[in-house]
């Protein structure tokens, strides 16, 4: 397997014997090379009142280990998060909110 780095995260080319030849699959991998399952969430986040807010938000919610990407707009007061469902749940990333001081709940 060989892996090409981009940005923070990587793309694991592997190439995969078949009968007609050879066919290659795109897997995403972390900064180790261990493969992750990246999905994403929108919350609805309520309590923001300015940038203030929504740049602390994302800034706790980037914190969460398996987290990696989120964006939080104030104009639609959401947070679009994207993790690794083998190292972190949406329990967590509502926890994440809580503790920021606001309210969450998956859309």
């Amino acid at each position: 397997m060989k892996s090409k780095q981009v940005g923070l995260i990587a793309a694991a080319v592997i190439g995969l014997a078949g009968t007609a030849g050879v066919a290659w699959k795109l897997r995403p991998v972390d900064r180790s090379g261990s493969a992750v399952a990246n999905v994403s969430v929108t919350l609805e986040v309520t309590g923001m009142h300015c940038d203030g807010c929504a740049g602390g938000l994302t800034s706790e919610l980037r914190r969460v280990p398996g987290v990696c990407a989120a964006e939080v707009s104030l104009t639609n007061r959401t947070a679009v998060v994207a993790y690794d469902t083998n190292r972190v749940q949406t329990a967590a990333l509502l926890k994440a909110v809580s503790e920021a001081g606001f309210e969450g709940r998956v859309r």
